[in-house]
C-alpha cells in the first residue's frame, strides 16, 4: 500500500469523528449510488505522456546527434564571451550562433546561469539566449532558473522573459512561485508573466508590489503595468480584472485561451502528489491549483473520480479556493455529497464556488441522515451562496436543530448571509458566549450584519460597529505587546467575544 501522509490520515479521521458512522446498510446504500470510482489520475498521466511523447517524436530531427559535452561546453563559453565583448552589429551574429545550437544547449544554459563562479553579465546573457531560442525546453531551462537562482534579478529575468514564450507547461511552475518568491521587482514580473498568459491570479502580486514595494520606482512601474495589463483586455481597472478573474469571467477583450498537452499532463502529475507522503507537495498543489484557470477547474472535476480518497479530497479542497472559475466541477462534486467519507468537503467546496445550481442539492443535506458533518457542511455552504430562496429551508433546520448547537450556530450564520439575519442573532449572541462553540464565525456573521445595518443608517449601528472593531483591535495590541494578563490570541478570546456579546444585547434593547 502506498505511504499516506499523516495529515491526510488525521484529516480523514477528524472528518469521519465528526460524521458519525452511518449505519452499515445505509452506507452500503450510499456507496452502490456514488459514482464508480478508478485510477483517474494514473490513466490521464499515461495518455498524456504518451500522446506528448509522440509529438515530440514526430517534431524531432531524426539525424540529430547528441553533441561531445566537452564541445558544447567550450562552444557555449566560447559564444557568451564572444557576444559580451562584441559590438552591436557583431553581437547579433554571435546571439545568432547561440540561438542555433544544438538542444542540449539549452541545459546547459540554464546551468552556467545558476553557476555562482560564472560571470554575471553573461548569466544574464545566458537568459537572453535562452529566449530568443524559444523552444519548449529553453522555457523549462528558464524555470529552472526562476526557481534555484539565488540573485534576485537573474530570478526577475527569468519571469520576464518566460511572459513572451508560449510554452504553458511551465505555468503550474510558475504559479507556484506565488508562495516562495520573496523579491520585490522579482515578484512584479512573475505576476506580469503569468497574466500574459491568461492567469489573472499574477494581478495579485503586480498590485501587492504597487501598494507596498519599498521603492518609489517599483511601485509606479508595477501600478502602470497592471493598468495597461487592464486596458489591453477592455477593463477600467486592475482591480476590477482582478474582480472578473475571481468571479471566472472572461474580460470583454481577452483572448480566448488554449491550453497545450503538456500543460494538462504537468496538472495531472501535479494531482499525483496529493495521493504520496510529502506535506509541503500537497499544500503546493491546493496553492497553484487554486490559482490557475477553468482547464485546470475540468481536470479538479475529473479527479473527483479519482479511486484515492486523497486524490478527491485534495481536488475538493482546490476547487474550493478556486471560487466561481471552478464551476465545470458542480455536477460532480454534487453527485458526491453523500459520499459517506468525504461528502461534507464536496458540500463545502459547492458553496465556495457560488454557484447557485447547487441550492436544492444543499438543502436536502440540512436533514441529518446519518452524517452530522454533512448538515452543517450544507449549512454553511447556503451561507456562501447567500441566496434568500434558501431562508425557509435554513429557518425550518433551526427549529429542527435545538439540541444541536453546533448545527444551530451553522444554520444562523448562514440566515444572516442569506438576509434573514432578524431569525438568528439570539443563536449568534448565544454563541459568542458558548464555550463548546468556536466564536470566530459567529463573530463574522454579526459583523455583517451591523455592518450592513450601519451602511443601511440604522440606530446605532454605525456607533457599535465603531465599539465593535475598538474591542478587537485593543486585544491584538495587548496580544501583540506581551503584556501580562493578555491571554489569548484575539480571534480565540473569550473575553473579546463577551465583550461583543453584551455589545450587541445593549443596542438591540436600545432599539
Amino acid at each position: 500500500m502506498k505511504a499516506r501522509s499523516l495529515a491526510g490520515v488525521l484529516l480523514l479521521a477528524a472528518c469521519l469523528a465528526a460524521c458519525g458512522e452511518p449505519a452499515p446498510q445505509q452506507a452500503a446504500q450510499q456507496v452502490a449510488e456514488l459514482p464508480n470510482f478508478r485510477p483517474v489520475v494514473g490513466e490521464a498521466i499515461a495518455l498524456l505522456e504518451l500522446r506528448t511523447g509522440e509529438d515530440r517524436a514526430r517534431a524531432a530531427d531524426p539525424n540529430h546527434v547528441p553533441p561531445d559535452p566537452d564541445a558544447l561546453d567550450r562552444q557555449m563559453r566560447g559564444g557568451l564571451a564572444y557576444v559580451r565583448n562584441s559590438g552591436a552589429r557583431v553581437r547579433e551574429v554571435g546571439m545568432s550562433d547561440l540561438a542555433a545550437a544544438p538542444p542540449e544547449a539549452s541545459a546547459w544554459l540554464a546551468q552556467y546561469a545558476l553557476d555562482e563562479d560564472a560571470p554575471e553579465p553573461e548569466r544574464y546573457l545566458a537568459l537572453e539566449v535562452l529566449a530568443r531560442r524559444g523552444g519548449e525546453g529553453d522555457a523549462l531551462a528558464l524555470m529552472d532558473v526562476a526557481e534555484g537562482a539565488l540573485v534576485a534579478g537573474l530570478r526577475a529575468g527569468a519571469y520576464w522573459r518566460l511572459g513572451s514564450l508560449p510554452h504553458d507547461g511551465v505555468l503550474p511552475r510558475l504559479v507556484l512561485r506565488l508562495k516562495y518568491e520573496t523579491d520585490w521587482e522579482a515578484v512584479l514580473w512573475l505576476g506580469w508573466s503569468l497574466c500574459q498568459h491568461g492567469l489573472y491570479s499574477g494581478l495579485d502580486g503586480l498590485l501587492a508590489v504597487a501598494r507596498g514595494a519599498p521603492e518609489d520606482g517599483l511601485r509606479t512601474q508595477a501600478a502602470d503595468e497592471a493598468r495597461q495589463l487592464a486596458e489591453d483586455v477592455g477593463v477600467a481597472s486592475a482591480e476590477e480584472l482582478l474582480v472578473l478573474w475571481h468571479r471566472g469571467e472572461v474580460p470583454p477583450l481577452a483572448e480566448p485561451v488554449r491550453r497545450s498537452l503538456q500543460y494538462q499532463l504537468e496538472l495531472w502529475r501535479w494531482l499525483e502528489r496529493l495521493d504520496g507522503f510529502q506535506l509541503r507537495s500537497v499544500d503546493d498543489c491546493r496553492f497553484l491549483m487554486a490559482r490557475l484557470d477553468a482547464v485546470a477547474a475540468e481536470v479538479l472535476a475529473q479527479a473527483l473520480l479519482d479511486e484515492s480518497s486523497y486524490v478527491r479530497l485534495g481536488a475538493a479542497q482546490s476547487l474550493a479556493r478556486m471560487g466561481p472559475r471552478g464551476s465545470a466541477a458542480v455536477p460532480v462534486l454534487t453527485a458526491q455529497l453523500d459520499d459517506p467519507e468525504l461528502g461534507a468537503w464536496m458540500a463545502a467546496a459547492l458553496g465556495q464556488l457560488g454557484v447557485p445550481a447547487a441550492r436544492e442539492a444543499l438543502e436536502e443535506r440540512l436533514v441529518c441522515q446519518g452524517s452530522g458533518a454533512m448538515c452543517v457542511a450544507a449549512a454553511r455552504a447556503l451561507g456562501h451562496l447567500g441566496l434568500a430562496e434558501s431562508v425557509p429551508a435554513l429557518s425550518r433546520a433551526l427549529e429542527g436543530a435545538a439540541d444541536w448547537p453546533e448545527l444551530r450556530q451553522a444554520v444562523a450564520e448562514s440566515l444572516v448571509y442569506c438576509g434573514a439575519p432578524e431569525l438568528a442573532l439570539d443563536v449568534l449572541v448565544s454563541a459568542l458566549t458558548d464555550p463548546q462553540l468556536e466564536p470566530s464565525t459567529s463573530a463574522a456573521a454579526l459583523r455583517h450584519h451591523i455592518a450592513r445595518e450601519a451602511q443601511a443608517g440604522g440606530p446605532g449601528a454605525a456607533e457599535l460597529l465603531a465599539e465593535w472593531d475598538r474591542v478587537g483591535e485593543e486585544a491584538r495590541a495587548a496580544f501583540a505587546s506581551g503584556a501580562p494578563g493578555a491571554g489569548e490570541s484575539p480571534r480565540d478570546s473569550r473575553a473579546v467575544s463577551a465583550a461583543r456579546a453584551a455589545l450587541v444585547q445593549s443596542w438591540r434593547a436600545d432599539r
